[in-house]
């Protein structure tokens, strides 16, 4: 995750954030992919503790 992340915010830093650069939308899917898989194996690991995040998300 942390190589989407970085490859996204040295896209979005290093020039113009508005420019049509393709890889922006690349780079963000792959980040919300490995997000969404981070939540999945947490999820099996430890409930007590997704359950913990899912309410503190609910009360933003």
């Amino acid at each position: 995750m942390t190589k989407h992340y970085k490859g996204l915010e040295d896209v979005l830093i290093s020039g113009d954030w508005r420019s049509p650069e393709p890889r922006k939308c690349w780079l963000a899917a792959d980040l919300a992919i490995s997000a969404i898989h981070y939540l999945v194996l947490a999820s099996v690991k430890e409930p007590d503790n997704l359950q913990k995040f899912a309410t503190f998300i609910e009360q933003l």
